[in-house]
């Protein structure tokens, strides 16, 4: 598969324009230092994120990070975000039944003051190469982007078993962040405070090879439904794992949001908050409002030779801007800026156990054309062995202008899973205009 790696240019921007930044990793990890450097800034609007390794808030407020990581095979992998307390945000597996090599990643909100400083410190050997990415951190301040940000963080310090075996929706206790006073502390639900589009994450802990299953719940006035779901597979870890997946959504006025267990249990603790539901509105203050989440309702597995490109999706929750093609199944963007995309792929288990899972990100070229395959913007993997269905993902921040073509490809041999519980998903929201 010929491809090329990312080569964006910056567009002059101001002082005004806001803070938003992109970085990766372009080689592996050695663990032997633990603040960790990303090597290569492609997003770094306010220039706030410096030396290849520490943010510094312009301004007290809140802010979104998310981190990615490759995963070694049969290797612990451990990031975490430095002087943010309660610790949030982190990475943690502890596991090491891993067969092969995959990408953990986590989403976080969180308040920071003026001046304070953020780095990334990871005590453990990670994968990453310049096509694919796997190791990154990006974020961006809501303030300086939003119009009367109605945002939110909640999680648990304990473990989670409710008292029979049927759906019940997880209680998160600890509230970090309720601006706007959306999310109802009593329930452990958000309540939309207007129509709207929202985006939510939410991540869960699994030990000791429990299967743990949780689903983003929304009770509309129509109906309810389940918008997104997590599997962490039973067997596929020996220990301390964490999994993480987003959704865009539509909302009404009123209509309630929570997160909620289908197994026996899901583990969290005070170290790292395993389990945790965040979001937002999404209300651009320099950008037009372009927003887009779409699902596979099925699974797909490919044969030597083969691949799936472009990956189809069968499930359109949002396309504000058509920016979704139905038809070609590609995004075209029409308004050129930085945009936020997040991609959630199911890895295909049980009698399937065995195939990896690797998908791109591409911009431009030519589907299944050998020679003009495109830019690969990102990448997921997940070479290890799922004796049950799983989960990998992750996000990313990049200049996309318009016209721009970006699409979804999975190798020759790949699984991916997904059903009516939606959990392959690609989003983008339009976070800063050019």
């Amino acid at each position: 598969m010929t491809t090329t790696a990312p080569t964006t240019t910056q567009p002059p921007v101001t002082e005004g324009d806001g803070v938003i930044f992109f970085a990766t990793r372009t080689s592996d990890w050695s663990g032997s230092n633990p603040v960790l450097l990303f090597d290569d800034t492609r997003v770094n609007i306010g220039q706030r994120f410096q030396d290849g390794f520490s943010f510094t808030a312009n301004n007290s407020g809140l802010h979104f990070f998310s981190l990615s990581a490759g995963a070694l095979a049969h290797t612990e992998t451990i990031l975490s975000l430095t002087d943010i307390k309660p610790a949030r945000g982190n990475i943690r597996r502890e596991s090491t039944a891993n067969s092969g090599d995959d990408v953990i990643y986590r989403n976080t909100i969180v308040n920071l003051d003026r001046d304070q400083a953020i780095t990334v410190e990871a005590m453990t050997v990670l994968a990453s190469n310049g096509d694919d990415a796997l190791i990154s951190w990006g974020g961006f301040s809501f303030d300086d982007l939003f119009v009367d940000p109605v945002v939110f963080s909640a999680g648990r310090d304990s473990e989670y078993r409710p008292d029979s075996p049927t759906k019940h929706i997880i209680e998160l206790p600890d509230v970090f962040v309720n601006q706007g006073d959306s999310f109802i502390e009593d329930s452990s639900q958000f309540k939309a405070p207007e129509d709207g589009i929202y985006y939510f994450t939410f991540s869960i802990g699994q030990i000791n090879g429990d299967p743990a299953r949780v689903a983003l719940g929304v009770q509309r006035v129509t109906d309810a439904d389940n918008e997104a779901e997590i599997i962490c597979g039973q067997g596929n870890t020996n220990d301390l794992n964490i999994q993480s997946r987003s959704t865009v959504v539509q909302l009404e006025e009123g209509d309630l949001v929570w997160i909620s267990t289908l197994n026996p249990s899901v583990y969290s603790d005070p170290d790292d908050y395993q389990t945790s539901l965040s979001g937002f509105k999404y209300s651009p203050s320099k950008a037009s409002q372009v927003a887009w989440s779409v699902h596979r309702l099925w699974p797909w597995s490919g044969n030597p030779g083969v691949g799936f490109d472009p990956i189809e999706f069968t499930s359109v929750a949002v396309n504000v801007g058509e920016v979704y093609n139905e038809a070609s199944d590609v995004f075209e963007i029409s308004v050129s800026g930085y945009y936020f995309l997040e991609f959630n792929v199911g890895v295909l288990g049980g009698a399937e156990a065995g195939r990896p899972t690797y998908v791109k990100l591409i911009k431009g070229g030519e589907p299944e054309n050998e020679s003009n395959l495109g830019e690969v913007l990102a990448s997921v993997v997940h070479e290890a062995v799922a004796e049950n269905n799983d989960n990998v993902g992750r996000s990313l921040i990049t200049l996309l202008e318009a016209g721009d073509v970006i699409r979804l490809a999975a190798d020759e041999n790949t699984g991916i899973f997904s059903d009516s519980e939606r959990q392959t998903t690609f989003l983008g929201l339009l976070l800063l205009e050019v």
